[in-house]
């Protein structure tokens, strides 16, 4: 089989992330009290314990930027997608 020059070959790749199944770990009722008054809304426990050993929560990274900073970047993001689907177009032609 040969392919013209002009033929335009293209390369579907898919990846697949398949996240880590949940943990049971067993807490006493103290413990489990404990973490429960530590929860904030819309937090999980798997939440509250990465915050606790160190690791940022989401709901910590949502206050990084201040409002023109989130919208710049909104702005660039939207962009960036906007020139990715023009040029996907391009190519689809």
């Amino acid at each position: 089989m040969s392919i013209s020059p002009n033929t335009r070959v293209f390369m579907l790749v898919h990846t697949c992330v398949w996240p880590m199944p949940p943990r049971t770990v067993n807490l006493s009722q103290e413990a489990y009290a404990l973490l429960a008054s530590l929860k904030q809304p819309r937090e999980s426990f798997s939440d509250v314990v990465k915050r606790l050993a160190g690791d940022r929560s989401l709901f910590e990274v949502v206050a990084v930027l201040d409002e023109e900073q989130a919208k710049r970047m909104e702005e660039r993001v939207k962009a960036g997608r906007d020139r990715a689907a023009r040029r996907r177009n391009r190519q689809l032609r």
